[in-house]
């Protein structure tokens, strides 16, 4: 008894919503598989980043995203370097940066806090 094999799958935009959001998850794995796949066999370095269609992004990186995206950009023209690629990695690393002084900030205004706190209770055993 036969199955009905591989069905050939029409290139155009699928219509229903679940349908959509279904074949962007399994053909994403299969793109960051192959990605894998490709960095495993040959050493290369590579980055994919894919935006799903509700507009998040999804990336794979080998060794990372990043190293992988600011080397290829050492090797751009100027003319190139402000792409929306670029914008968007732009604003993406320097949200990250702003983030990270702020942890800094938060963790300095945490140990100044236990400071103040040490001090006061110093002060309490003097009343």
């Amino acid at each position: 008894k036969k199955g009905t094999g591989r069905k050939k799958v029409l290139m155009e935009k699928i219509k229903s919503e679940t349908n959509l959001q279904v074949t962007f998850s399994k053909r994403r794995q299969g793109i960051f598989k192959k990605a894998t796949e490709l960095t495993t066999l040959t050493g290369a370095e590579a980055a994919v980043v894919i935006f799903s269609p509700a507009d998040k992004p999804h990336s794979f990186g080998h060794p990372d995203v990043h190293s992988v995206i600011n080397r290829s950009r050492r090797n751009l023209p100027p003319e190139n370097a402000a792409s929306p690629a670029d914008r968007i990695l732009s604003t993406r690393e320097n949200a990250a940066a702003a983030h990270r002084r702020r942890n800094d900030e938060l963790i300095r205004t945490e140990v100044e806090l236990e400071k103040e706190k040490k001090r006061k209770q110093e002060l309490d055993r003097f009343k």
